[in-house]
């Protein structure tokens, strides 16, 4: 005997198992049963209908018993018809499709101010993708790039904008047996930025008896926007702890930024489900600058928590100190001078790599806020300078011309 083939239905939908369940041998007559029974117009017949709606969906067995006493049963089981989405990522300057990306599907959680990723997939040669066979939930669709260099901004779907912050991206509410089609994303290229200044910081999250540098968090997603026109300008991710000491574990860095003495630029460190509940707001006047230290704290506790320019769980956090090492001249032909902060006057030590990570010079004082560095046998190029001092680290780009 056989119950059937599985079903799927939609909440409100009657569902006849008419020449579905088949019988064969037996001593005639039959009787049937049906478990459970409370969805369905009549248990003991061969084929009940079944009205859709909660508590409808599930496993059902049909149990038949022939005259002789002789029984068998199978079961099928009853789903709610899944819906679809698709779309195509799209360059929102040339109109063409865009293969490679990877798009993310982030569904609602529980409780509902709460989000976390469904699911991904990467776009085929026509920019195109599809997500099927989806809960009837509450999703929204990110799309990126997976790896460097970052050509593109990291795109919410939104039916008439592109927009980069979680907080704005358009929710589509799937319900029963439904396709979302067309749900297309526009990709805007990312400026070319034209500038020498540098902003860098970590994303850290933070946990009550934690301090702020124990828990660095990789691969996230960080932003930059420029005030006005207000506009995303740039984006990069937190390390993974791969290019280090280059860039650290939870380290972004963003270079090339320009001075603007009209404009102030601020962040979206992109969580899902996580608002920005402080942020940085920047007044960059001078070419050559080095903003430091611009950390973000990320609180996970239901109800409360944010990403934050300070811990909220009241663990001493760094602050946020413009120009907390200072490297002149810089470029430079001879000898560099470095300036940063060195509250305790402790013992420090200095450390030179290049551009692959490599040390280069190493050494130790006893105190001060000042270090010279000697690179009469440097080579041109580019360096990166390391001085530590007690439970600070302060990092900047030199380079020798």
């Amino acid at each position: 005997m056989q119950a059937g083939s599985d079903i799927q239905i939609c909440d409100g939908s009657q569902w006849p198992i008419w020449d579905a369940a088949i019988v064969s041998g037996g001593q005639a007559p039959f009787t049937y049963l049906w478990t459970p029974s409370d969805s369905l117009d009549n248990d003991t017949i061969l084929n009940p209908i079944i009205t859709a709606g909660p508590g409808a969906y599930g496993v059902y067995t049909l149990t038949v018993t022939d005259a002789d006493g002789c029984s068998g049963s199978n079961d099928l089981q009853v789903t709610q018809s899944p819906g679809i989405i698709t779309g195509t990522v799209l360059n929102s300057q040339s109109g063409s499709g865009i293969p490679g990306m990877t798009v993310h599907l982030i569904k609602r959680g529980n409780p509902d101010t709460q989000w976390e990723e469904y699911g991904s997939t990467i776009t085929d040669g026509t920019g195109f993708y599809q997500f099927p066979n989806l809960p009837l939930v509450d999703y929204i669709v990110l799309a990126e790039q997976a790896t460097g260099p970052f050509i593109y901004m990291p795109t919410y779907y939104h039916a008439t904008d592109a927009v980069f912050d979680w907080v704005e991206a358009q929710v589509t509410s799937v319900e029963c047996g439904t396709m979302y089609a067309n749900t297309d994303i526009h990709m805007i290229p990312i400026p070319d930025p034209q500038g020498t200044c540098t902003f860098e910081g970590y994303v850290y999250l933070v946990t009550i008896g934690k301090t702020q540098t124990e828990d660095p968090i990789p691969l996230i997603d960080v932003i930059v926007k420029k005030t006005p026109p207000g506009n995303a300008i740039a984006w990069t991710q937190t390390g993974d702890g791969s290019q280090a000491p280059i860039l650290n574990l939870g380290q972004f860095r963003f270079e090339n930024m320009p001075a603007s003495l009209d404009s102030t630029y601020s962040f979206v460190v992109n969580i899902p489900g996580l608002g920005m509940q402080s942020n940085y707001s920047i007044e960059v006047a001078f070419d050559d600058s080095l903003y430091g230290n611009l950390n973000f704290y990320v609180d996970t506790t239901p109800g409360t928590g944010g990403i934050f320019t300070y811990n909220p769980l009241g663990v001493e956090s760094i602050k946020y100190k413009p120009h907390e090492m200072m490297a002149y001249p810089n470029p430079f032909a001879d000898n560099c001078e470095l300036r940063f902060t060195n509250t305790e006057n402790t013992r420090f030590t200095f450390t030179l790599f290049d551009v692959t990570g490599k040390q280069i010079l190493r050494d130790q004082q006893e105190q001060g806020n000042t270090y010279t560095i000697n690179t009469q046998t440097l080579d041109q190029g580019i360096y990166i300078a390391e001085v530590k001092t007690g439970d600070e680290v302060f990092r900047t780009r030199v380079m020798k011309k």
